[in-house]
């Protein structure tokens, strides 16, 4: 009832082109809900909606809405605006729609990264479709000190690090012994 009441409110706003007061409130609307927002407003609304929000913020529910959302989208917006949420999209959900796009549309997109991001998104396109490697992340993951001494009784952990031009992925597997990590120090890792 109360996502009902704030969806007429936001759409009187949008009626009225008051886009000072959307920038103002939307950034409060609780992130869970805004994809749905967007996904609920007529077409010609959802840029507006999306444009309203900070740039920072505006990637996340871009990566939530369905890919019908995100195509009409990314027809409605300029190449600047697409730009600044790709580039602050997570890796995977990034990769998740380069995929799905038609080659010409991967290309044109491809093009709007930073050369940081777009070796990044390349690397990950390079994995087959559906492998768990188009799913991965640069980003490592630190697992606590108290997850590793339960982990050691267990099985010992390994952490393995991928490299792909200047890029890192990390892999976790079970182990009988455990093996030091080569290369950089790493959080987690045993080291000479």
């Amino acid at each position: 009832m109360i996502e009902n009441l704030l969806y007429l409110e936001i759409t009187k706003l949008i009626t009225a082109n008051d886009v000072a007061t959307l920038r103002e409130i939307l950034p409060m609307w609780p992130p869970p809900h805004l994809p749905a927002l967007i996904e609920r407003l007529p077409e010609q609304n959802q840029a507006l909606v999306l444009r309203a929000l900070p740039k920072e913020l505006a990637a996340t529910p871009f990566a939530y809405l369905d890919r019908l959302t995100q195509q009409r989208l990314l027809n409605r917006l300029s190449p600047e605006e697409i730009a600044g949420i790709l580039n602050d999209m997570a890796p995977d959900d990034r990769t998740a729609l380069l995929e799905e796009a038609l080659a010409p549309v991967a290309n044109e997109l491809l093009a709007l990264l930073t050369p940081e991001h777009r070796a990044v998104a390349q690397a990950l396109l390079a994995y087959e479709k559906e492998t768990i490697g188009r799913r991965m992340t640069p980003d490592g993951s630190v697992a606590k000190s108290t997850f590793w001494g339960r982990s050691r009784k267990r099985g010992a952990e390994k952490s393995e690090t991928y490299r792909t031009q200047k890029h890192r992925f990390w892999f976790f597997a079970t182990e009988p012994k455990i093996k030091p990590c080569t290369g950089e120090r790493q959080r987690g890792c045993e080291h000479d």
